[in-house]
């Protein structure tokens, strides 16, 4: 594997710009913002708490962490602060028992407020929204779906998902 850098790597990089990735300490978002940190891309990670083990790992791949809660409003802004690129990955998926006002809280009601941050910090240019298939439902075997597949969601966090989605 070679260390130079593709001319489309170098393209991708002045395209996507700052990118930040909210829940960058969450399953998704920590494998995403080590991703687009190995190609090269400039990545702060929002996470609420800098003590997370997998805050060392995400520094460690060039990550810039800055603390805030998508569910507090108030803390957003610093992040937002010159980003390009939103990826918002942070949501909650359990565990088992979890108030459903939390889900709805974090995987819909905050969605709102971190399209205002990305608004208000005059800079964003795109913002991806991360979901999960399983609003869906569930599908009969070897079903392809794509953008017309109605959504059927089953459980807590694929109906906050979809809200998150609406």
């Amino acid at each position: 594997m070679s260390n130079s850098t593709s001319s489309s790597d170098q393209a991708e990089v002045r395209e996507l710009g700052l990118c930040l990735v909210t829940g960058a300490t969450g399953f998704v978002g920590s494998h995403l913002a080590k991703t687009l940190a190995g190609r090269g891309l400039k990545v702060r990670g929002m996470v609420r708490n800098l003590s997370k083990p997998v805050c060392e790992e995400l520094k460690e791949a060039g990550v810039e962490l800055v603390e805030g809660d998508i569910t507090k409003p108030e803390t957003l802004a610093p992040a937002f602060q010159g980003v390009q690129t939103v990826f918002h990955s942070a949501a909650v998926l359990g565990p088992a028992g979890l108030d459903h006002e939390i889900y709805r809280a974090v995987n819909a009601g905050s969605v709102t407020d971190v399209i205002e941050a990305s608004r208000a910090a005059g800079t964003v240019e795109r913002f991806i929204a991360v979901s999960t298939v399983g609003v869906l439902g569930p599908l009969p075997p070897k079903t392809r779906a794509d953008e017309s597949t109605p959504p059927k969601p089953v459980d807590i966090y694929e109906i906050t998902k979809l809200e998150g989605e609406e």
